[in-house]
């Protein structure tokens, strides 16, 4: 049933993490604050209506956390992968694993600061550390290959 009579728009078209996507900005720096990165994305020619795919990424310590911290992320519609983390020493059964949440949005301040705020949550409740999010975008057909 709806509610007055409005439908919900549909989400943005899904986009997928194959290594088509382009780094447009990164939010690793909780000081520096999104409303900046957003500001360096658009001064980077990506137009701020068109949606991104957005990855937030953890170091999680303890495997015990770990079905939480994905159940967690995919309760707010993230998809979610796991993997060896690549910071640390290259044998993943003594390092700490790299969990991905990826999610497809229109990337603005408000839902930038939000969900950094619900990923510094996970962080506090959880053994693992929020290491920041990186956005994502298609490449532009008016841009050439990356140098």
């Amino acid at each position: 049933m709806r509610l007055f009579g409005r439908r919900r728009r549909p989400g943005p078209a899904a986009l997928v993490d194959d290594g088509s996507l382009r780094l447009v900005g990164s939010g690793r720096d909780p000081v520096r604050g999104e409303a900046a990165v957003l500001d360096d994305i658009a001064a980077a020619g990506h137009d701020p209506s068109s949606p991104v795919l957005v990855r937030q990424l953890f170091e999680l310590d303890d495997p015990v956390d770990r079905s939480a911290l994905v159940a967690a992320l995919g309760e707010t519609g993230y998809e979610v992968s796991t993997q060896p983390s690549t910071a640390d020493a290259p044998t993943a059964a003594s390092g700490p694993e790299q969990v991905v949440g990826r999610r497809t949005q229109v990337l603005t301040v408000l839902a930038a600061a939000q969900a950094r705020a619900r990923m510094t949550g996970l962080e506090t409740r959880l053994a693992c550390r929020y290491l920041g999010w990186e956005a994502l975008a298609p490449l532009q057909e008016r841009e050439g290959p990356l140098r």
